[in-house]
């Protein structure tokens, strides 16, 4: 009878530092078992391609329109995240955080929207956009706007809401929101596609609102 001889597939014990596109073995761990986890931290793969940016701005006036449950068509928007049209990147929403610094708060609670790209507006970041890596170049392909009181989004379709997002208010002043949650980690279960945009949401406008946004993505290509 021949002899069967099936290849033995060899890995690697520990880190390596490899380029991309490099062929390796598989990585195992002290006991011989296939390493699986992170080797780093949860997002430091994605982070190390460049293409994870933040960014974050503060309002000082009510929410804008745009951003109630009730918005029309072409409303004012403070703080949107844009795909373009043909951009060849879907931008994958890792954490996004609202947070509030004084003022009474609408009912809770607040919820991702989204909404077809309107009349492209002029990038506008109040405290920049930053990538990930820090040090490197923020250069995204997503567009980006902030405003302090809001500006029409001309010949955008009506923001919709998508889910509520996991984030933790209550209605009433901003004094008793101590210990409230503002970040929430989206992981990647909403992606803009090309041609839409993405926008936070409420029930209500509150009242003398001083209300902040960040939002943290990738960009994977198509």
């Amino acid at each position: 009878m021949a002899e069967v001889v099936i290849n033995e597939m060899r890995g690697v014990v520990g880190e390596k530092k490899l380029g991309i596109g490099a062929q390796s073995p598989v990585r195992l761990t002290n006991d011989a078992s296939v390493g699986v986890g992170m080797t780093a931290a949860k997002y430091y793969e994605l982070v190390m391609t460049g293409r994870v940016f933040h960014t974050t701005c503060v309002h000082t006036t009510a929410i804008a329109a745009g951003h109630l449950l009730s918005a029309a068509a072409a409303a004012n928007v403070q703080f949107i995240l844009w795909n373009p049209l043909n951009s060849g990147y879907n931008l994958v929403l890792l954490k996004c955080g609202v947070f509030i610094s004084s003022g009474t708060t609408p009912v809770p609670p607040v919820y991702h929207g989204y909404m077809a790209n309107g009349t492209v507006l002029t990038n506008t970041a109040i405290n920049g956009v930053f990538n990930a890596k820090l040090g490197a170049v923020a250069n995204p392909v997503a567009g980006y706007y902030q405003h302090v009181t809001g500006t029409a989004n001309t010949g955008a379709t009506a923001i919709k809401p998508v889910r509520v997002a996991d984030l933790q208010f209550s209605a009433g002043t901003y004094a008793s929101l101590a210990g409230v949650k503002v970040i929430e980690y989206v992981d990647g279960d909403l992606v803009v596609l090309p041609g839409y945009t993405w926008a936070p949401m409420w029930a209500a406008a509150g009242t003398s609102m001083v209300v902040g946004y960040s939002i943290t993505w990738y960009e994977a290509p198509v």
